[in-house]
């Protein structure tokens, strides 16, 4: 069993993460603490980091249609969370995430072999973890973009 971290966030502007940035301020003596936090969970570089997207709003949204929407007065989610405390369907839920997976050609910058390094490892986790299989004949072909 492969322990899974799944965050989902909305914003109203995109986001664009530079990773050489990002690998600067690792770097550094001010994000050693970061540093070593990510690397404790075996996120060894921003690449590691990065790959570890699924989607965006946009991407996921069939997935989400019917999704429960919760509030904070209403413990309905935290409810059903208790009911299906002994239930380990986390990586069945992001497998189905995995089908909507596209190559997030917006989100990131950076050099071509810093991009072509982190779609390659998204790419991998796809192709030789469960993801990929997960996709199934859904699987839209994984080649490298054109922008």
């Amino acid at each position: 069993m492969h322990a899974r971290f799944v965050a989902l966030a909305d914003e109203l502007t995109p986001p664009s993460f530079d990773i050489a940035l990002m690998e600067a301020r690792l770097a550094s003596n001010e994000y050693r603490q970061v540093k070593r936090s990510l690397y404790d969970v075996n996120l060894d570089s921003a690449t590691d980091l990065f790959a570890s997207y699924t989607a965006d709003r946009k991407t996921l949204e069939p997935w989400l249609k019917d999704a429960a929407i919760n509030h904070d007065r209403d413990l309905r989610l935290q409810y059903l969370a208790g009911l299906a405390l002994n239930h380990a369907e986390e990586d069945t839920i992001y497998h189905e995430m995995l089908i909507y997976w596209t190559r997030p050609t917006a989100l990131f910058r950076g050099s071509p072999s810093q991009l072509d390094a982190l779609y390659a490892s998204m790419e991998a986790t796809l192709e030789g973890g469960p993801g990929r299989r997960a996709l199934g004949s859904t699987a839209k072909p994984l080649t490298p973009s054109t922008d």
